[in-house]
């Protein structure tokens, strides 16, 4: 990850705060109190407001993508002024993306309905009728389906009858092979990415064969289906995740990018409305969990009632991970990170054997080196794993020459 901050210390502060009295607020309202009062206000919030440049507060708030949240509440633009319209323009802008991805998604629930290939839609649209009730009130996002592995085959067959294609990447070639590669890259990957032109638009397709890269924190697809959520959009059913599933995966998912976007964050914190304190508190022996939650508490996100520091104690990784996520957060939401990096962070994802396994051979090999990179067509092992001795030899060359530069 580069260690360039993209936004300042400041405009990150004063965002989190903001974002924080949003959901102080939709608390009061579901509590049955006024939200419109100001009472909530601190007077260093609303210095800070008057003091930070308005261009870096932007910056802050669009790479969080908390634009709808933020142009919603009337008492935030009075706390912004200068950014009251612009806000208010980028939200429309976000709420017509969220509408598209709406239709899509809509369009593969019927899709596979009629195909009868069991599917759940995960994150995005259904996850924003979770957590608000509202089909665009988290913006924009991805269409991310969720199939079982024996399907995979004919759902990626279904979604290329109706225009859409494989993206050469994860291994994506031999992903649907009932060879040795095929059986490799579904058990080291969890994704491949489609994508289609719709009215000189691109529209993207995530579709996933396992919910997480988290391993055996969430189980398969079909327990997972079992016990789903049944959810509508425009008179479409839309099968996802249910409520406790769903937090789990946000976790995971948050946890996988280091908690750096506060809008993932507040997703967390809108789905543990659904639960009671003693719910909670059980969830959170779930290490994913209590490290999210203590993510959301030095935010300031967190309701009083689901403190962490009511539940269990205060670790040392935990204190890392917070201020992992202080960094993250100032940085750019998409950075380069070295494929060792990324292996090691993710084998802290899930103490599970196979997870270990899984993110040791993505290392070692993941699927895209199983292809030749301009045919397509499988390799011998001997040359891929040729392949990958020159590569990590590259790497090895790389970290050197920086270990050196870095103690001169």
């Amino acid at each position: 990850m580069s260690s360039e901050a993209v936004v300042s210390a400041k405009s990150l502060q004063v965002t989190r705060q903001l974002a924080g009295l949003v959901l102080q607020r939709e608390r009061e309202a579901g509590e049955g109190s006024r939200p419109n009062s100001a009472c909530g206000v601190s007077s260093q919030l609303e210095a800070s407001c008057r003091s930070i440049p308005a261009e870096d507060l932007l910056a802050a708030i669009r790479r969080h993508r908390l634009e709808t949240l933020l142009a919603a509440d009337p008492l935030v633009l009075q706390l912004i002024p200068l950014l009251a319209d612009r806000l208010k323009v980028l939200a429309r802008k976000e709420q017509m993306e969220a509408l598209a991805l709406a239709s899509l998604t809509r369009e593969m629930a019927a899709l596979f309905e009629r195909a009868g290939i069991p599917m759940l839609v995960i994150k995005g649209v259904p996850l924003a009728l979770q957590t608000t009730g509202l089909l665009a009130a988290r913006g924009r996002g991805d269409c991310d389906l969720f199939v079982d592995p024996a399907d995979l085959g004919e759902a990626t067959t279904l979604l290329k009858s109706v225009g859409f294609v494989l993206c050469e990447t994860n291994g994506a070639r031999g992903i649907g092979s009932d060879g040795i590669y095929g059986h490799y890259s579904r058990f080291v990957s969890i994704e491949i990415s489609l994508k289609r032109v719709v009215g000189g638009k691109w529209q993207w397709i995530d579709l996933h064969w396992h919910v997480t890269h988290a391993r055996d924190v969430l189980p398969g697809f079909q327990i997972l289906w079992k016990r789903l959520d049944e959810l509508s959009i425009n008179g479409q059913t839309i099968f996802t995740l249910n409520h406790t599933d769903a937090l789990l995966h946000s976790c995971c998912h948050a946890a996988m990018d280091r908690w750096m976007s506060i809008r993932s964050l507040i997703d967390i914190e809108r789905l543990t409305r659904g639960f009671s304190e003693i719910e909670l508190h059980r969830l959170q022996r779930q290490r994913l969990v209590r490290k999210s939650f203590a993510v959301l508490e030095d935010c300031n996100l967190l309701a009083d009632s689901v403190k962490f520091s009511k539940y269990p104690a205060f670790r040392v990784s935990d204190r890392h991970v917070i201020n992992d996520a202080r960094k993250t957060q100032l940085m750019a939401c998409r950075t380069d990170e070295s494929l060792l990096n990324f292996g090691l962070r993710h084998l802290r994802l899930s103490y599970s054997p196979i997870n270990w396994l899984v993110k040791l051979l993505l290392m070692l090999a993941p699927p895209d080196v199983l292809f030749h990179p301009s045919t397509g067509s499988p390799l011998s092992l001997p040359q891929v794993a040729v392949r990958r001795i020159r590569k990590l030899s590259q790497q090895v060359m790389i970290w050197g020459n920086a270990s050196q530069r870095f103690h001169r």
